[in-house]
């Protein structure tokens, strides 16, 4: 990330704030993934005994749903969409690079947008 810091300008201080950032959301990540694995794993080792217990399995799959549930809320932050279509003349931030709102906000791209019936007055 020295690469990002150098090119915003960070100071050192807004760097740490922002590695930590950085590591905070991946050890999130991390944990949200092994909660759906471990929730899978207790579902499958329910079906696999041999006094299936109903309730106890529906117990077992709705926090199973729940986990799968929270890494997708999760996800689905890690997403930019634009509010509007048009053409990506420049991109200035590659996909995967780290991008943080806490910190001056880089210009993602430049798209050319056509809008229709618009008279530049």
């Amino acid at each position: 990330m020295p690469q990002v810091a150098k090119k915003l300008e960070l100071t050192s201080k807004k760097q740490q704030k922002f590695d930590d950032l950085f590591v905070q959301s991946r050890r999130r990540m991390i944990d949200l993934k092994s909660n759906v694995e471990k929730e899978k794993l207790e579902v499958e080792m329910i079906l696999d005994q041999q006094d299936f217990d109903e309730s106890a399995c529906m117990d077992r799959f709705k926090k199973f749903q729940d986990a799968r549930t929270k890494l997708a809320n999760e996800l689905s932050k890690a997403v930019i969409r634009s509010p509007i279509n048009g053409i990506v003349l420049t991109r200035n931030v590659e996909p995967g690079q780290t991008v943080a709102a806490s910190l001056q906000a880089p210009v993602l791209l430049l798209s050319g947008v056509c809008v229709s019936g618009f008279q530049p007055s």
